[in-house]
């Protein structure tokens, strides 16, 4: 095999591994992007869960609420 033919398959060989990379880094991309969307929805659930735990009457509190967190 001569030189530039050598170079050649060296390229293809190379060019392979760089594509499988890219692959490999899209799917990771794609599950962390499906990943973040999830918590986006799950903290915009738990942002409207709040809303309207605060959204009660003044005169219905929880005193088991106001317990310091080492009862």
């Amino acid at each position: 095999m001569d030189p530039t033919e050598e170079k050649l398959v060296d390229l293809e060989v190379k060019l392979g591994f760089l594509e499988r990379t890219v692959e490999q880094l899209n799917e990771a991309l794609v599950d962390q992007d499906a990943a973040l969307q999830r918590l986006d929805r799950r903290v915009q659930q738990l942002t409207e869960r709040m809303a309207k735990a605060s959204d009660t009457e003044e005169g219905e509190r929880n005193l088991e609420d106001d317990r310091p967190p080492h009862y």
